[in-house]
């Protein structure tokens, strides 16, 4: 009688034996659990230093060179800043460069804030004299060429001055438009 009862226990005690020695399997061959990571978007998820970016056009010439001292990317929200950028625009009569302490690239990369004593230089050409336009704060479409801004303007050309509220300027038509209390000096 006795091995009857064995007979009887035995299947279920081997049946415990592989389930046991299953869930040990299972166990210890997992990855071990790695900490998930919450991004604050305090800080970057990538960082560039001394950023160029050159954009040609269709037939191998440079339209603009984009650089920056360094470039930091974050994910949430998404924005990418920029310490000490500076354009340099190739596609007009002459060479035009816009310089600032810091700047913010748009989300979808279109246009660039620049922020912190802007400056735009433009090289003299055979017809006109240099130019300078400083302001504080301007958004360049470097594709297009085009910049705009809402605060207080400065624009030297020679000895010519004028200052206004708001600007918008477009490099490849030569077109400077200005605004909101228009005050010039002019030198004969």
């Amino acid at each position: 009688m006795s091995t009857s009862r064995v007979d009887t226990w035995a299947p279920l005690i081997v049946l415990g034996l592989v389930a046991g020695a299953t869930s040990w399997l299972v166990r210890i061959s997992e990855p071990p659990e790695v900490p998930t990571v919450v991004e604050d978007g305090s800080a970057p998820d990538m960082i560039v230093d001394r950023f160029t970016l050159q954009r040609f056009d269709a037939s191998g010439r440079r339209q603009y060179v984009f650089t920056a001292q360094e470039m930091r990317h974050f994910l949430t929200p998404e924005r990418t800043t920029l310490v000490r950028p500076e354009l340099l625009f190739l596609g007009g009569e002459s060479p035009v460069r816009a310089h600032s302490e810091t700047g913010t690239v748009s989300a979808d990369g279109e246009s660039v804030r620049l922020e912190g004593e802007v400056q735009m230089l433009r090289d003299a050409t055979r017809e006109r004299a240099s130019a300078t336009l400083q302001t504080e704060a301007m958004t360049i479409w470097p594709e297009t060429e085009r910049v705009a801004g809402d605060r207080t303007v400065r624009y030297t050309e020679g000895s010519d001055e004028l200052l206004a509220g708001r600007f918008a300027a477009d490099n490849l038509a030569e077109v400077l438009e200005l605004g909101d209390g228009v005050t010039a000096n002019f030198t004969r």
